[in-house]
Protein backbone atom coordinates (compact mmCIF):
# COMPACT_ATOMS: atom_id res chain seq x y z
CA UNK A 1 0.00 0.00 0.00
CA UNK A 2 1.30 3.32 -0.91
CA UNK A 3 2.35 6.02 1.72
CA UNK A 4 4.32 8.85 3.02
CA UNK A 5 8.14 7.99 3.71
CA UNK A 6 9.38 9.69 7.29
CA UNK A 7 13.05 10.68 6.67
CA UNK A 8 15.52 12.20 9.80
CA UNK A 9 18.80 13.29 8.94
CA UNK A 10 21.56 13.32 11.95
CA UNK A 11 24.42 15.00 10.73
CA UNK A 12 27.49 13.26 13.15
CA UNK A 13 30.74 14.12 14.26
CA UNK A 14 32.99 12.36 17.10
CA UNK A 15 30.54 14.22 19.24
CA UNK A 16 27.02 13.21 20.21
CA UNK A 17 24.08 15.66 18.27
CA UNK A 18 20.85 15.89 19.04
CA UNK A 19 18.55 17.05 15.73
CA UNK A 20 14.63 17.33 15.83
CA UNK A 21 13.07 14.89 13.40
CA UNK A 22 9.82 16.59 11.14
CA UNK A 23 7.79 14.86 13.64
CA UNK A 24 9.16 16.37 16.34
CA UNK A 25 10.96 13.84 17.88
CA UNK A 26 14.44 13.65 19.29
CA UNK A 27 17.07 11.19 17.56
CA UNK A 28 20.42 11.66 19.73
CA UNK A 29 23.45 10.15 17.27
CA UNK A 30 27.23 8.89 18.74
CA UNK A 31 29.50 8.12 15.90
CA UNK A 32 32.21 7.48 18.32
CA UNK A 33 34.41 4.39 17.09
CA UNK A 34 33.26 1.11 18.51
CA UNK A 35 30.31 2.30 19.68
CA UNK A 36 26.55 2.37 18.84
CA UNK A 37 23.84 4.83 17.73
CA UNK A 38 20.12 3.81 18.61
CA UNK A 39 17.04 5.22 17.59
CA UNK A 40 13.45 5.46 19.01
CA UNK A 41 10.51 4.55 16.21
CA UNK A 42 7.86 4.77 18.61
CA UNK A 43 7.39 8.31 18.88
CA UNK A 44 7.02 8.64 15.01
CA UNK A 45 4.75 5.99 15.23
CA UNK A 46 2.69 7.45 17.32
CA UNK A 47 2.63 10.81 15.57
CA UNK A 48 0.49 10.08 12.73
CA UNK A 49 -2.06 12.27 11.88
CA UNK A 50 -5.70 10.27 12.03
CA UNK A 51 -6.66 11.13 8.08
CA UNK A 52 -3.62 9.65 6.46
CA UNK A 53 -3.88 6.36 5.29
CA UNK A 54 -3.05 3.66 7.71
CA UNK A 55 -1.78 -0.06 7.83
CA UNK A 56 -0.94 -2.43 11.22
CA UNK A 57 2.63 -3.27 11.80
CA UNK A 58 1.25 -6.92 12.88
CA UNK A 59 3.41 -9.81 14.55
CA UNK A 60 5.77 -10.89 11.77
CA UNK A 61 5.03 -7.85 9.46
CA UNK A 62 8.62 -4.95 8.71
CA UNK A 63 9.55 -2.01 8.42
CA UNK A 64 12.67 -0.76 6.48
CA UNK A 65 15.15 1.03 7.99
CA UNK A 66 16.99 2.64 4.92
CA UNK A 67 20.87 4.29 5.73
CA UNK A 68 22.54 6.86 3.25
CA UNK A 69 25.55 7.32 3.88
CA UNK A 70 27.70 10.33 2.74
CA UNK A 71 31.03 10.43 3.69
CA UNK A 72 32.92 7.76 5.52
CA UNK A 73 31.49 5.00 7.82
CA UNK A 74 33.07 4.83 11.62
CA UNK A 75 34.65 1.38 12.52
CA UNK A 76 35.57 0.61 15.79
CA UNK A 77 39.63 1.07 17.06
CA UNK A 78 40.59 -2.47 16.34
CA UNK A 79 39.28 -2.01 12.73
CA UNK A 80 36.41 -4.18 12.53
CA UNK A 81 33.12 -3.06 10.61
CA UNK A 82 31.00 -0.85 12.61
CA UNK A 83 27.77 -1.84 14.59
CA UNK A 84 24.84 0.85 13.97
CA UNK A 85 21.79 -0.62 16.34
CA UNK A 86 18.78 0.74 16.11
CA UNK A 87 15.85 0.51 18.55
CA UNK A 88 11.89 0.36 17.96
CA UNK A 89 10.12 -0.06 21.18
CA UNK A 90 6.23 -0.18 19.94
CA UNK A 91 7.30 -2.61 17.23
CA UNK A 92 9.96 -4.87 18.22
CA UNK A 93 10.06 -6.74 21.63
CA UNK A 94 13.24 -7.64 21.41
CA UNK A 95 14.01 -3.61 20.36
CA UNK A 96 17.44 -3.75 18.32
CA UNK A 97 18.44 -4.70 14.69
CA UNK A 98 22.45 -4.57 14.10
CA UNK A 99 24.00 -2.89 10.90
CA UNK A 100 27.49 -3.90 10.62
CA UNK A 101 28.88 -1.25 8.05
CA UNK A 102 31.84 -2.95 6.25
CA UNK A 103 35.31 -1.31 5.88
CA UNK A 104 34.90 -1.83 2.03
CA UNK A 105 31.80 1.02 2.71
CA UNK A 106 34.37 3.61 4.38
CA UNK A 107 35.62 5.62 1.76
CA UNK A 108 34.12 6.48 -1.41
CA UNK A 109 30.82 7.43 -3.15
CA UNK A 110 27.12 7.84 -0.86
CA UNK A 111 25.50 4.52 -0.26
CA UNK A 112 22.40 3.39 1.22
CA UNK A 113 21.82 0.23 3.60
CA UNK A 114 18.80 -1.25 4.43
CA UNK A 115 17.88 -2.98 7.69
CA UNK A 116 14.65 -4.33 8.42
CA UNK A 117 12.28 -4.75 11.60
CA UNK A 118 9.78 -7.24 12.78
CA UNK A 119 6.61 -6.04 14.41
CA UNK A 120 5.20 -7.42 17.15
CA UNK A 121 0.92 -8.11 17.49
CA UNK A 122 0.86 -7.28 21.08
CA UNK A 123 2.17 -3.96 20.51
CA UNK A 124 0.77 -3.10 17.12
CA UNK A 125 1.08 0.42 16.13
CA UNK A 126 -0.39 2.33 12.79
CA UNK A 127 2.09 3.96 10.33
CA UNK A 128 1.84 5.68 7.23
CA UNK A 129 2.83 3.57 4.19
CA UNK A 130 4.33 0.17 3.50
CA UNK A 131 7.36 0.96 4.99
CA UNK A 132 9.46 3.47 7.26
CA UNK A 133 12.55 4.82 6.01
CA UNK A 134 14.78 7.05 7.51
CA UNK A 135 17.74 8.95 5.78
CA UNK A 136 20.78 9.52 8.39
CA UNK A 137 23.55 11.27 6.81
CA UNK A 138 27.06 10.90 8.37
CA UNK A 139 29.94 13.14 8.29
CA UNK A 140 33.46 10.81 9.78
CA UNK A 141 35.72 12.51 11.79
CA UNK A 142 39.29 12.85 10.20
CA UNK A 143 40.82 11.13 12.60
CA UNK A 144 38.34 7.68 12.38
CA UNK A 145 40.03 4.58 11.05
CA UNK A 146 39.39 0.99 9.77
CA UNK A 147 41.55 -1.21 7.99
CA UNK A 148 39.96 -3.20 5.28
CA UNK A 149 39.70 -6.90 5.07
CA UNK A 150 43.04 -7.72 3.25
CA UNK A 151 42.77 -10.08 0.70
CA UNK A 152 46.17 -10.09 -2.01
CA UNK A 153 50.10 -10.78 -0.56
CA UNK A 154 51.92 -7.84 -0.45
CA UNK A 155 53.52 -6.20 -3.51
CA UNK A 156 57.38 -7.02 -4.35
CA UNK A 157 58.61 -4.70 -6.83
CA UNK A 158 62.70 -5.92 -7.86
CA UNK A 159 64.91 -3.06 -8.84
CA UNK A 160 68.15 -4.02 -10.52
CA UNK A 161 71.23 -1.84 -11.24
CA UNK A 162 73.67 -2.54 -13.69
CA UNK A 163 74.75 -2.37 -17.74
CA UNK A 164 72.58 -5.01 -18.96
CA UNK A 165 74.35 -6.58 -22.41
CA UNK A 166 72.77 -8.74 -24.91
CA UNK A 167 70.53 -11.86 -24.00
CA UNK A 168 69.85 -11.69 -20.42
CA UNK A 169 73.66 -11.01 -19.76
CA UNK A 170 75.13 -8.32 -17.30
CA UNK A 171 78.53 -6.99 -18.53
CA UNK A 172 79.05 -5.19 -15.36
CA UNK A 173 78.54 -5.45 -11.33
CA UNK A 174 74.73 -5.80 -10.46
CA UNK A 175 72.69 -4.67 -7.25
CA UNK A 176 69.61 -6.20 -6.62
CA UNK A 177 67.26 -5.03 -4.23
CA UNK A 178 63.53 -5.57 -3.30
CA UNK A 179 60.20 -3.08 -2.41
CA UNK A 180 57.71 -4.50 -0.10
CA UNK A 181 54.29 -2.64 -0.09
CA UNK A 182 50.82 -3.65 1.18
CA UNK A 183 48.34 -0.61 1.08
CA UNK A 184 45.94 -2.64 3.04
CA UNK A 185 47.49 -4.24 5.88
CA UNK A 186 51.22 -3.95 7.48
CA UNK A 187 53.90 -6.60 6.06
CA UNK A 188 54.64 -9.13 9.05
CA UNK A 189 57.65 -10.68 7.47
CA UNK A 190 60.14 -10.73 4.98
CA UNK A 191 63.27 -12.62 3.85
CA UNK A 192 66.59 -11.31 4.15
CA UNK A 193 66.99 -10.64 0.48
CA UNK A 194 64.11 -8.28 0.89
CA UNK A 195 65.90 -5.44 2.57
CA UNK A 196 69.65 -6.30 1.71
CA UNK A 197 71.09 -4.67 -1.06
CA UNK A 198 72.03 -7.85 -3.10
CA UNK A 199 75.64 -7.67 -5.10
CA UNK A 200 77.02 -9.57 -7.77
CA UNK A 201 80.83 -8.63 -8.55
CA UNK A 202 81.88 -11.71 -10.31
CA UNK A 203 80.81 -13.73 -13.31
CA UNK A 204 78.33 -16.18 -13.41
CA UNK A 205 76.11 -18.32 -15.34
CA UNK A 206 73.21 -17.32 -12.81
CA UNK A 207 72.40 -16.62 -9.27
CA UNK A 208 69.33 -16.51 -7.52
CA UNK A 209 67.73 -13.89 -5.42
CA UNK A 210 64.22 -14.20 -3.92
CA UNK A 211 61.93 -12.11 -1.76
CA UNK A 212 59.08 -13.00 0.33
CA UNK A 213 56.72 -11.03 2.17
CA UNK A 214 53.91 -11.26 4.54
CA UNK A 215 50.60 -10.06 5.31
CA UNK A 216 47.05 -10.37 6.59
CA UNK A 217 46.50 -10.78 2.71
CA UNK A 218 48.71 -13.79 2.52
CA UNK A 219 52.38 -14.56 1.36
CA UNK A 220 54.30 -13.54 -1.93
CA UNK A 221 57.59 -14.24 -3.35
CA UNK A 222 59.27 -12.94 -5.79
CA UNK A 223 62.71 -14.09 -7.28
CA UNK A 224 65.47 -12.27 -9.42
CA UNK A 225 68.35 -14.50 -11.47
CA UNK A 226 71.35 -12.19 -12.79
CA UNK A 227 73.54 -13.96 -14.99
CA UNK A 228 76.95 -11.53 -15.33
CA UNK A 229 79.95 -11.57 -17.88
CA UNK A 230 81.66 -8.62 -17.46
CA UNK A 231 85.18 -10.34 -19.58
CA UNK A 232 85.71 -10.10 -22.59
CA UNK A 233 86.56 -12.44 -25.42
CA UNK A 234 90.58 -13.45 -26.05
CA UNK A 235 92.42 -13.08 -29.43
CA UNK A 236 95.12 -14.44 -30.60
CA UNK A 237 95.29 -13.16 -34.47
CA UNK A 238 96.91 -14.54 -36.64
CA UNK A 239 97.91 -14.02 -40.96
CA UNK A 240 99.02 -17.06 -43.24
CA UNK A 241 100.96 -17.51 -45.02
CA UNK A 242 103.41 -15.18 -42.89
CA UNK A 243 105.48 -13.72 -44.58
CA UNK A 244 103.53 -13.37 -47.58
CA UNK A 245 104.44 -12.91 -51.52
CA UNK A 246 103.34 -9.45 -52.70
CA UNK A 247 100.19 -9.09 -54.11
CA UNK A 248 99.33 -12.00 -53.02
CA UNK A 249 96.15 -13.47 -50.84
CA UNK A 250 96.45 -14.06 -47.29
CA UNK A 251 93.87 -14.95 -44.44
CA UNK A 252 93.62 -13.97 -41.05
CA UNK A 253 92.50 -15.47 -38.43
CA UNK A 254 91.33 -14.03 -34.90
CA UNK A 255 91.94 -16.67 -33.05
CA UNK A 256 89.25 -15.53 -30.49
CA UNK A 257 87.87 -17.76 -27.83
CA UNK A 258 85.47 -16.26 -24.65
CA UNK A 259 85.33 -18.59 -21.82
CA UNK A 260 81.75 -20.12 -20.43
CA UNK A 261 80.74 -21.96 -16.91
CA UNK A 262 80.98 -19.55 -16.01
CA UNK A 263 80.40 -17.14 -19.16
CA UNK A 264 77.94 -16.54 -22.36
CA UNK A 265 80.15 -17.86 -24.85
CA UNK A 266 81.58 -16.57 -28.08
CA UNK A 267 78.82 -14.74 -30.25
CA UNK A 268 81.32 -13.73 -33.44
CA UNK A 269 85.15 -12.79 -34.65
CA UNK A 270 86.25 -11.20 -37.91
CA UNK A 271 88.95 -9.55 -39.10
CA UNK A 272 89.98 -6.91 -41.50
CA UNK A 273 90.98 -7.90 -44.95
CA UNK A 274 94.86 -8.16 -45.23
CA UNK A 275 96.71 -6.12 -48.01
CA UNK A 276 99.48 -7.36 -49.27
CA UNK A 277 100.59 -4.71 -51.86
CA UNK A 278 103.28 -3.44 -49.30
CA UNK A 279 106.74 -4.79 -49.13
CA UNK A 280 107.74 -4.73 -45.31
CA UNK A 281 106.05 -5.40 -41.95
CA UNK A 282 102.12 -4.89 -41.74
CA UNK A 283 99.22 -5.49 -39.44
CA UNK A 284 95.62 -6.26 -39.68
CA UNK A 285 93.13 -5.70 -36.70
CA UNK A 286 90.74 -8.90 -35.60
CA UNK A 287 87.41 -8.43 -33.71
CA UNK A 288 85.49 -10.58 -31.18
CA UNK A 289 82.29 -10.41 -29.49
CA UNK A 290 80.61 -12.59 -26.98
CA UNK A 291 77.11 -13.43 -26.18
CA UNK A 292 76.84 -10.62 -23.80
CA UNK A 293 77.96 -7.57 -26.05
CA UNK A 294 81.23 -7.91 -24.60
CA UNK A 295 83.93 -7.05 -27.15
CA UNK A 296 87.86 -6.76 -27.66
CA UNK A 297 90.24 -6.48 -30.21
CA UNK A 298 93.72 -6.99 -31.65
CA UNK A 299 96.16 -6.92 -34.21
CA UNK A 300 98.60 -9.11 -35.98
CA UNK A 301 101.60 -8.79 -37.64
CA UNK A 302 102.99 -9.90 -40.58
CA UNK A 303 105.38 -9.25 -43.13
CA UNK A 304 104.78 -8.82 -47.10
CA UNK A 305 108.02 -10.26 -48.99
CA UNK A 306 109.32 -10.56 -52.24
CA UNK A 307 109.86 -14.69 -53.63
CA UNK A 308 113.40 -15.07 -54.03
CA UNK A 309 114.62 -18.62 -55.80
CA UNK A 310 117.98 -20.06 -56.16
CA UNK A 311 120.75 -20.21 -55.86
CA UNK A 312 122.04 -21.41 -59.25
CA UNK A 313 125.84 -23.03 -59.77
CA UNK A 314 127.82 -22.09 -58.77
CA UNK A 315 126.31 -22.26 -55.17
CA UNK A 316 124.66 -25.55 -54.30
CA UNK A 317 121.41 -25.42 -52.07
CA UNK A 318 121.19 -28.71 -50.64
CA UNK A 319 124.64 -29.67 -48.92
CA UNK A 320 127.61 -27.49 -47.54
CA UNK A 321 129.83 -25.26 -50.33
CA UNK A 322 133.36 -25.57 -49.83
CA UNK A 323 134.78 -21.77 -50.50
CA UNK A 324 138.17 -20.51 -49.76
CA UNK A 325 137.94 -17.67 -47.24
CA UNK A 326 138.70 -13.77 -48.52
CA UNK A 327 137.13 -14.53 -51.98
CA UNK A 328 133.91 -13.36 -53.76
CA UNK A 329 131.16 -15.71 -53.84
CA UNK A 330 128.77 -15.24 -57.24
CA UNK A 331 125.26 -15.24 -55.57
CA UNK A 332 122.83 -15.74 -58.68
CA UNK A 333 118.91 -16.01 -57.64
CA UNK A 334 115.70 -15.04 -59.31
CA UNK A 335 113.29 -12.46 -57.48
CA UNK A 336 109.40 -12.47 -57.95
CA UNK A 337 106.13 -11.33 -56.67
CA UNK A 338 102.60 -12.55 -57.23
CA UNK A 339 102.62 -10.23 -60.70
CA UNK A 340 105.62 -11.52 -62.16
CA UNK A 341 109.43 -10.90 -62.34
CA UNK A 342 110.70 -7.72 -60.19
CA UNK A 343 113.05 -6.29 -62.04
CA UNK A 344 113.57 -3.08 -60.29
CA UNK A 345 115.38 -4.47 -57.13
CA UNK A 346 118.02 -2.05 -55.82
CA UNK A 347 119.94 -3.32 -52.81
CA UNK A 348 120.53 -6.66 -50.66
CA UNK A 349 121.44 -7.85 -47.73
CA UNK A 350 124.05 -10.44 -46.54
CA UNK A 351 124.39 -12.04 -43.21
CA UNK A 352 125.60 -14.77 -41.81
CA UNK A 353 125.20 -17.50 -38.86
CA UNK A 354 127.19 -20.15 -36.74
CA UNK A 355 126.82 -23.92 -38.27
CA UNK A 356 128.68 -26.47 -37.11
CA UNK A 357 131.34 -28.57 -39.22
CA UNK A 358 130.79 -31.95 -37.53
CA UNK A 359 129.23 -33.71 -40.54
CA UNK A 360 130.41 -36.96 -42.50
CA UNK A 361 128.95 -36.06 -45.79
CA UNK A 362 131.60 -34.39 -48.02
CA UNK A 363 131.00 -30.44 -48.74
CA UNK A 364 130.77 -29.47 -52.48
CA UNK A 365 133.77 -27.32 -53.79
CA UNK A 366 132.94 -23.80 -54.80
CA UNK A 367 133.65 -24.52 -59.11
CA UNK A 368 134.60 -20.62 -59.43
CA UNK A 369 134.63 -16.93 -57.65
CA UNK A 370 133.89 -13.71 -59.22
CA UNK A 371 136.57 -10.65 -59.32
CA UNK A 372 136.36 -8.04 -57.19
CA UNK A 373 134.05 -6.74 -54.08
CA UNK A 374 131.30 -7.02 -53.42
CA UNK A 375 128.31 -5.46 -55.47
CA UNK A 376 124.65 -6.54 -57.21
CA UNK A 377 124.34 -6.91 -60.76
CA UNK A 378 120.68 -6.99 -62.87
CA UNK A 379 120.88 -9.18 -65.24
CA UNK A 380 117.30 -8.78 -66.48
CA UNK A 381 113.91 -10.26 -65.93
CA UNK A 382 114.06 -10.37 -62.95
CA UNK A 383 117.42 -12.87 -62.63
CA UNK A 384 119.82 -11.21 -60.12
CA UNK A 385 123.54 -11.80 -59.23
CA UNK A 386 125.62 -10.23 -56.03
CA UNK A 387 128.96 -11.11 -55.20
CA UNK A 388 129.84 -12.03 -51.73
CA UNK A 389 133.29 -11.34 -50.46
CA UNK A 390 133.74 -13.34 -48.10
CA UNK A 391 136.09 -12.11 -45.10
CA UNK A 392 139.09 -13.49 -44.61
CA UNK A 393 138.56 -14.39 -40.99
CA UNK A 394 135.60 -17.16 -41.80
CA UNK A 395 138.84 -19.56 -43.00
CA UNK A 396 138.36 -22.76 -40.73
CA UNK A 397 134.40 -22.35 -39.45
CA UNK A 398 131.33 -22.82 -41.00
CA UNK A 399 128.27 -20.63 -41.42
CA UNK A 400 124.95 -20.63 -42.40
CA UNK A 401 124.72 -17.25 -44.92
CA UNK A 402 121.68 -15.68 -45.66
CA UNK A 403 120.18 -13.32 -48.65
CA UNK A 404 118.04 -10.85 -47.93
CA UNK A 405 116.17 -8.63 -50.88
CA UNK A 406 112.66 -7.12 -50.68
CA UNK A 407 111.94 -9.03 -47.39
CA UNK A 408 112.53 -12.15 -48.74
CA UNK A 409 115.39 -14.48 -48.28
CA UNK A 410 117.26 -17.15 -49.16
CA UNK A 411 119.72 -19.29 -47.77
CA UNK A 412 123.09 -21.69 -48.32
CA UNK A 413 125.79 -23.34 -46.19
CA UNK A 414 129.32 -23.04 -46.20
CA UNK A 415 132.49 -24.36 -44.99
CA UNK A 416 135.50 -21.65 -45.26
CA UNK A 417 139.09 -23.12 -45.52
CA UNK A 418 142.28 -21.07 -45.92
Amino acid sequence: MAGAAFADTINGDADSDAVDSPHGNSIAANQQAGTTVEYDLSALIAQQGPNTSRVFVADGDTVTVTITRSGAWLASSAGSPATWLFSAYDISQSGKIAISVPCSALNGAQQTMTATLTGNASNARAITGESLSYIITATTPAAASCTPSDTTPPVITPNITGTLGNNGWYTSNVTVTFAVSDAQSPVTSKSAACDASNQVTSDTDGVTFTCTATSAGGTSSQSVTIKRDATPPTLNPTVSPNPVIRNSSATASAGANDATLPGSGLFSSSCDAVDTSVLGPQSVMCYAADNAGNTNSASASYTVALQITGFSAPVDMNIRNAAKAGQAIPLKFYVSDANGAVTDLASVAISTAPLSCNRTDPPDDIEFYASGSSGLQNLGGGFYQFNWKTPASLANSCKTMTLTAGFGTLSAQFEFKK
